[in-house]
């Protein structure tokens, strides 16, 4: 009896009709990279042997066509198990590539549409353009509707504005920003503007763990193996506190206030939060004496933070602030998210890694969590970054991932 193999291939749908099968004899490498790091847009790309002429003739691709691709893959974990798909989206075409004399072609593309300004297109305006204020949500709203997207709010807090400027920036550019200092990421993805708040997603349970070498892991968890990978533990630009200081336009007041990372490490590990037995994260303390500074007097902000509210513990209060003790008070006050968000900006780059996993893997993808073991002090609860699958000629997933961070 012959066992049939495990196979993976893409699919690449262009107005409901998949092109694999014609595809197939040309195809070199099919790639996609999945991201979740608040910079990249997800995109993808195929490489093609253009040994017939076919494609820098009558096949070339139009560019800005748009296709939807995805990877299939059949008896991945088991001989009779069920096919797995791995959607990845729909895709535009921006540039494809011919070398010669090796007559290859390379078609690249990525999630977001060739007809939108918001990437591109540098602008000067205020927002609202009538002064009657605004929510970082209304602005994700019109950016979306502008660029054909779809909105997809997932964070629980709500930015409210009087005005804020958009001066000499892309629409995305400009909503990223304000999104970091709220705390928040985007990403566009599947024909959606994605805005999502990354310490949900850190605090969020693993959803499998890595194991490197003959570790055991532990748990309930899905297990799956990783083949190797680089680990990097940074251990300078980072920073203990952020203070924000702000000048109210209306009286010309100034407040600072600061947010202090090592309140929320025990002790045990150069923190200043107690004993590691609250459940604390357990990495190395920042240096306590150094505080990066931040003047926020850009935009004008109105207090609140709109519908809901994000966790804000361990406030240390300067100026105006002493008495500052309610948790809803702090995480309704912009400039506070402002310094917690400058310091996980810092701090979350302390540690990251490149990850090979031991075969291609259509069920992990960018923002899951999992637990680390096999690999030291590097063990424990990872994010992933980015996602990158390649097809052809065999199936492999590359992961950038960093180590989360809990409490800010």
């Amino acid at each position: 009896m012959i066992t049939q193999v495990r196979t993976a291939r893409p699919s690449i749908v262009l107005g409901g009709q998949d092109y694999y099968g014609q595809l197939a004899p040309y195809l070199l490498r099919f790639e996609y990279t999945d991201s979740c790091d608040g910079a990249k847009t997800d995109d993808c790309q195929f490489h093609l042997a253009d040994r017939d002429r076919k494609f820098i003739n009558e096949w070339m691709p139009a560019p800005g066509a748009t296709f939807d691709a995805s990877i299939i893959c059949e008896r991945w974990f088991a001989p009779y198990a069920a096919t797995l798909s791995l959607p990845c989206g729909t895709f535009y075409i921006d540039s494809v590539e011919f070398d010669l004399p090796a007559h290859t072609v390379s078609v690249k593309a990525n999630a977001i549409p060739n007809d939108t300004h918001g990437k591109v297109s540098n602008e000067t305006k205020g927002w609202p353009p009538q002064g009657t204020g605004t929510s970082l949500q209304e602005i994700a709203q019109k950016i979306a509707d502008q660029n054909h997207l779809k909105l997809n709010w997932l964070a629980t807090n709500n930015p409210q504005y009087d005005r804020v400027e958009q001066v000499e920036q892309s629409a995305f550019q400009f909503l990223k920003r304000h999104a970091e200092d709220a705390k928040m990421e985007i990403k566009v993805a599947k024909n959606q503007l994605i805005v999502y708040d990354p310490l949900t997603m850190d605090q969020a349970g693993p959803s499998f763990t890595l194991v490197y070498g003959d570790a055991q892991a532990v748990g309930d968890t899905t297990i799956y193996r990783m083949s190797g990978g680089r680990f990097r533990l940074q251990v300078t630009d980072l920073t203990a506190s952020t203070v924000i200081s702000n000048t109210d336009i209306g009286d010309g007041m100034t407040t600072t206030k600061e947010f202090d990372a090592n309140q929320l490490l025990p002790t045990e590990t150069g923190g200043t939060g107690g004993s590691a037995g609250g459940g604390q994260q357990s990495i190395p303390g920042m240096p306590s004496a150094w505080k990066d500074n931040q003047n926020w007097n850009v935009d004008v902000k109105k207090s609140g933070n709109g519908s809901g509210s994000s966790p804000a513990p361990n406030v240390v209060g300067e100026g105006d602030l002493e008495n500052y003790s309610s948790q809803d008070e702090a995480a309704a006050d912009g400039a506070l998210t402002k310094a917690q968000a400058k310091t996980r900006e810092k701090n979350r780059r302390q540690y990251e890694s490149d990850v090979i996993l031991a075969m291609g893997n259509p069920l992990v993808a960018a923002g899951m969590t999992f637990m680390l073991v096999g690999c030291g002090q590097f063990d424990g609860k990872w994010f992933i970054e980015s996602a990158h699958h390649t097809v052809g000629p065999t199936y492999e997933t590359s992961l950038h991932i960093r180590r989360t961070l809990d409490g800010y």
